[in-house]
């Protein structure tokens, strides 16, 4: 791997908020927003769950329950319209802010891997990430040698031949199974399929 890729991975580049917390990459300050993905991501979580908790961090942060910073950005760097505002977590306040409640994240789970901070596990989490990437890519190879035609996505894709098991154990999502596919995809898989012809 290159410096632009080591660079690329080291900074989480196209992984969503909860792979980069699992794996140790994620920004040491998050959105309601972005922890609440965190959240949902936790086993156990029902339908609803995701506005309920930003909702009730974004509370927590009015009241002063919860330390915060204010910020008029949106996670994408824009400005937020009509002069609202947003709030900024660190992981060391809401992990105080858990342990007041009695509550405890799923150790290994997204949250759980973001409030532990950059511990000196982060190293080998880190190790892990770039392990379960070759292998994942590995597997990808395989595929596309006995299925030159699969695309990254759909039924025949390789994310759906090969990446479920992942998906299914929660190791990564399928926006980073995807980000992994394209890295080494043949240029099959990434042209659009070759419009059908219609009858005369």
């Amino acid at each position: 791997m290159g410096f632009a890729g080591a660079y690329a991975l080291r900074v989480g580049a196209g992984m969503d908020i909860t792979d980069q917390a699992r794996f140790g990459i994620a920004p040491e300050r998050l959105y309601p927003a972005e922890i609440a993905l965190l959240m949902e991501a936790e086993l156990g979580s029902e339908t609803g769950d995701f506005d309920l908790a930003c909702s009730g961090l974004r509370s927590a942060c009015v009241r002063e329950i919860l330390e915060s910073r204010l910020t008029h950005y949106q996670p994408d760097g824009t400005v937020i319209q009509d002069g609202r505002v947003d709030y900024l977590i660190h992981w060391r306040d809401l992990a105080q802010h858990i342990k007041s409640l009695g509550l405890e994240p799923i150790e290994g789970g997204a949250l759980w891997s973001w409030v532990t901070g950059p511990i000196a596990g982060d190293s080998d989490r880190l190790a892990a990430m770039q392990l379960l990437r070759k292998e994942v890519q590995a597997k990808f190879r395989e595929y596309w040698q006995a299925h030159p035609n699969a695309k990254i996505e759909g039924k025949s894709g390789v994310i759906d031949g090969v990446g479920k098991p992942y998906l299914d154990a929660h190791q990564c999502t399928r926006k980073t199974l995807r980000t992994w596919a394209k890295e080494i995809a043949p240029a099959s898989a990434t042209k659009p399929g070759r419009p059908r012809k219609t009858a005369k």
